[in-house]
């Protein structure tokens, strides 16, 4: 088994890990594909440095045309022949693309960018939690603030100030959740994908505060 990254748009992998180096923990997604040009962008167009954070972009044989009778999609998401896929990355130290986070669900709490992908992967450390699900939900005073749906490993648990005060240690104060949910499974759209617009439904409605 090996770590890929791609999208229907590309027909669909872009890039993929050795196989050399599958069986190691990596955060990497590998190499482009041969003819498969990725590149980290920031939001003037201009490419990002080395390390730096950006939107990934994709040209080669492989990316579509366009949206079927959808020209304005097609034009917001084609540059020149170049594919703005909507996610954020860098590269890696090895060289490897780093997918960090879909743009579109990232939010924004009191000035500051929120990425839910950055929460659940670091609440994925901890050695109760099995999956997590991160969604920016109302907030009075900042906007927006993100709360989680968390389901346990078997025969695991632990209490939200326990969840906080490890994402406190490693996460800037307005990253950590100020609601958990625990649930059974996440919820998943019919592609298997999260569904984050549930997720905020449910949190929204059910979840505890560490103030209540």
């Amino acid at each position: 088994v090996s770590t890929t990254y791609g999208l229907t748009e590309a027909a669909s992998q872009v890039t993929t890990l050795a196989w050399t180096e599958a069986a190691e923990e990596s955060e990497e997604c590998g190499a482009p594909i041969p003819g498969t040009d990725v590149r980290i962008v920031r939001a003037d167009g201009s490419e990002a440095a080395p390390g730096e954070e950006g939107e990934i972009v994709v040209s080669g044989p492989t990316v579509m045309r366009g949206y079927l009778d959808d020209p304005a999609a097609t034009h917001a998401a084609l540059e020149g022949g170049r594919l703005r896929t909507g996610d954020i990355g860098r590269w890696g130290k090895r060289g490897g693309l780093v997918v960090l986070a879909r743009r579109h669900d990232l939010f924004v709490s009191g000035g500051e960018n929120v990425s839910p992908a950055e929460i659940e992967r670091t609440l994925r450390l901890h050695p109760a939690v099995a999956g997590a699900l991160v969604a920016g939900v109302t907030d009075a005073r900042w906007g927006r603030v993100p709360a989680a749906l968390v389901v346990f490993r078997a025969g695991a648990h632990a209490s939200d100030e326990d969840l906080a005060a490890f994402l406190e240690a490693r996460l800037a104060p307005f990253k950590v959740p100020g609601r958990f949910l625990v649930v059974e499974r996440l919820p998943e759209t019919p592609a298997g994908k999260p569904d984050r617009a549930f997720a905020v439904e449910l949190l929204e409605r059910g979840a505890r505060t560490r103030s209540d």
